[in-house]
């Protein structure tokens, strides 16, 4: 960017100004300097060909705005049949199914310090093969300092026992990262409130009835004709 021709006068500082777009990567230090005088200046030389050069002058400087890094954060979920206790095909009490809950980054730039919140009802129980070392409490399974990078979305899995009864639907939802989200806040505090986000998420297998049915016959006298 080139002025040419400005007059500064001994009262008034000249302020001259332009507008840019942040990228999601790059250098973000600007250099300016003057590059031409009509007048002597007693303690620096103007340059005709400006560079990116350290300031030594008082007639060159530099700026580097803090640019935040920005992840846009989402979660999706789903549950499949693992293990076919009964036989059925199909999600039933005893069942073991494998629950993953996927977290994807839209950019601009690969999230770090990610945190996962899921919260598991009371349909089921036996918690366990947690990826990517997470833990589970109380029935919530919680992750942290994860990345997610732009380009491959994070599966997490787990697997659970359905019970007969119980509460089937399952929440998730995304409770800390390093980089700004421009569409949603994580909550430090996973919940079981129907989401509004998109860094939160809820999955409700179909679980089928199951009913194990018996017989047993027998016979009686009823007209003893003799």
């Amino acid at each position: 960017i080139s002025w040419s021709g400005l007059s500064v006068t001994t009262t008034t500082p000249l302020v001259l100004t332009y507008t840019a777009v942040v990228t999601a990567t790059g250098n973000y230090t600007n250099f300016a300097e003057i590059t031409a005088s009509d007048n002597f200046d007693p303690d620096s030389t103007p340059d005709g060909t400006p560079d990116t050069d350290a300031p030594v002058e008082d007639d060159e400087t530099s700026a580097t705005p803090t640019v935040a890094l920005t992840s846009d954060l989402s979660i999706a979920k789903s549950a499949v049949l693992t293990t076919d206790a009964d036989g059925s095909t199909t999600i039933s009490a005893g069942d073991t199914v494998t629950f993953s809950v996927t977290v994807s980054n839209a950019g601009a730039n690969d999230a770090t310090g990610v945190g996962v919140g899921d919260t598991v009802p009371d349909g089921y129980t036996t918690i366990g093969s947690i990826s990517n070392s997470g833990s589970e409490s109380g029935g919530l399974i919680s992750w942290s300092g994860l990345s997610v990078t732009t380009t491959t979305p994070l599966v997490l899995t787990y697997t659970a026992v359905v019970t007969a009864t119980g509460n089937y639907t399952n929440f998730a939802e995304i409770t800390a990262s390093d980089n700004f989200d421009p569409d949603s806040t994580p909550d430090g505090t996973p919940d079981t409130d129907a989401p509004v986000e998109d860094d939160e998420t809820s999955a409700t297998p179909t679980v089928a009835l199951t009913s194990d049915l018996s017989i047993a016959k027998s016979a009686v006298l009823t007209t003893d004709a003799d």
